[in-house]
Order: C-alpha cells, then sequence, then structure tokens
C-alpha cells in the first residue's frame, strides 16, 4: 500500500438514548481488499485506494483527480449508500488534508422521498486546524422523517491531473 497524509472525517450525531452508532458503511476504510485497495461497499473512479496513512498510520480513501469536468478542473469522487437514517438531528464533521481546492459533501434522499439534496462546500466551511497539516470541520442537518437508501457522495475538485484527498473516519452520527 502507498502511504500518503490526509483525513477526511465526517462525523454525524444523532439524540439516542444509547450509544451514538455511525450509520455510513466502512466509515473506517477499514474492510478493504489488500490486494487492490478497493474499500468494501463504496462506489468510485478507479484511480482511488485505501491507503495505511491517516492519524496513527490508520486507514483512509486516499481520492485522486481522476477525470476533467466541463469546467476545466480536475475531479475525483467516491460514494457509497447508507441504508438508513431515522429521522432526528445529525452532526456531520470531518478530518481532510490534501490538495484539492474545493470539497463537497452530498446527501441525496431517494427520489420519491420529496426532500431535496444537501450539499456542503467543506472549503467554505471554517475548518479547525489540527497537527500534521489536517483540518476537521462539521455541518448538522435534521430529518424529519425517517430515510432509507440516502447516497452520501464525496466530491473533490483539483487544479491538476494526479493530486490527491485522503479522506478517513467518515461518520454520521446521532446528536445527543
Amino acid at each position: 500500500m502507498k502511504k500518503s497524509l490526509f483525513a477526511l472525517c465526517l462525523t454525524a450525531a444523532l439524540a439516542v438514548p444509547a450509544l451514538a452508532e455511525n450509520l455510513v458503511p466502512n466509515g473506517d476504510f477499514r474492510q478493504f481488499d489488500p490486494q487492490t485497495g478497493k474499500p468494501a461497499g463504496w462506489v468510485f473512479i478507479r484511480c482511488n485506494e485505501v491507503v495505511e496513512e491517516g492519524p496513527g498510520v490508520t486507514p483512509v480513501l486516499r481520492m485522486c483527480s481522476y477525470y476533467r469536468s466541463k469546467t476545466g478542473c480536475w475531479k475525483g469522487h467516491a460514494a457509497v449508500v447508507i441504508p438508513k437514517i431515522p429521522a432526528g438531528k445529525y452532526r456531520f464533521s470531518m478530518k481532510t488534508r490534501g490538495s484539492a481546492n474545493q470539497l463537497y459533501l452530498f446527501l441525496t434522499p431517494p427520489k420519491n422521498s420529496g426532500l431535496k439534496n444537501i450539499t456542503v462546500n467543506f472549503r467554505k466551511n471554517a475548518m479547525k486546524p489540527l497537527a500534521d497539516n489536517w483540518r476537521s470541520g462539521e455541518y448538522t442537518v435534521s430529518f424529519a422523517s425517517d430515510l432509507t437508501g440516502v447516497r452520501l457522495t464525496l466530491e473533490g475538485f483539483f487544479a491538476e491531473p494526479g493530486e490527491y484527498e485522503y479522506l478517513a473516519d467518515l461518520k454520521i452520527e446521532p446528536v445527543k
């Protein structure tokens, strides 16, 4: 596995009396095929892979700038389906390190839910500096009803091909 330095940690919390449970499947990227480096349950472009370079040498997803968009910038993305999000309030937090000019989170509810997509540009949010050039940020959102099959997509925009953004410990947890 290649070594790299960057992590994106998306954490959300919902008011539940029990311990907070991460709703993002394989959000810590510990379940992956060691031969291919591909994380279980995730869909993404072919050059993304899990590398062991996160905080404390933990697995992170290395997202690369792979294809050029219509606007001329280079893009990379990764996505996973969240099976169920119960109604309530959630806090999404994330740690990042890399060269993406913009880093978006998209939550896409099922088409028949009547809800709009949620889009967050984490580079525009105030992000707290951490050790070794890592940053953390958070976002809070509420859902009035239970949702199933919500697609979580992370998308990075880069200036050049071959640049990287690292994502780790993605979590959606109930706010207490």
